[in-house]
């Protein structure tokens, strides 16, 4: 039996939310939300199997994204998981690639279908 690849998608803004999801509605994804990076990281430590790829808004309450990206990397269970950074931060690629972000999608998108593909090619991968 087949199950669907798991999407752990953290971003506090409930309308970007709304897009990832139409996105991926029809893609055999699941996808789980988080609002910020603290609940983020509970969710990807505790969930069965572990997300296939984590999608990450890198301005959130809470937990931001790079202190997010910090606590992943100490934490064996899910190091290794790919993440696809997506922000409105034009200079953060440099600061996130030292934290091994797979992938940076800038805000607003401008080919939403991109993202789709990114997210469809790096799982594929792993």
């Amino acid at each position: 039996m087949s199950h669907k690849k798991q999407i752990l998608v953290v971003e506090d803004s409930q309308d970007f939310q709304s897009l990832i999801s139409l996105l991926f509605k029809e893609k055999n994804f699941e996808l789980v939300q988080a609002y910020d990076g603290q609940q983020a990281l509970f969710l990807a430590q505790t969930m069965q199997p572990t997300p296939s790829i984590i999608l990450l808004d890198m301005q959130m309450p809470v937990m931001n994204g790079v202190e997010f990206l910090q606590e992943k990397l100490n934490d064996p269970k899910i190091s290794d998981v790919p993440v696809v950074v997506i922000t409105s931060e034009s200079d953060i690629k440099p600061r996130v690639a030292l934290l091994c972000a797979n992938e940076f999608v800038q805000k607003p998108m401008r080919d939403p279908g991109q993202l789709v593909k990114i997210v469809q090619r790096i799982v594929h991968e792993n």
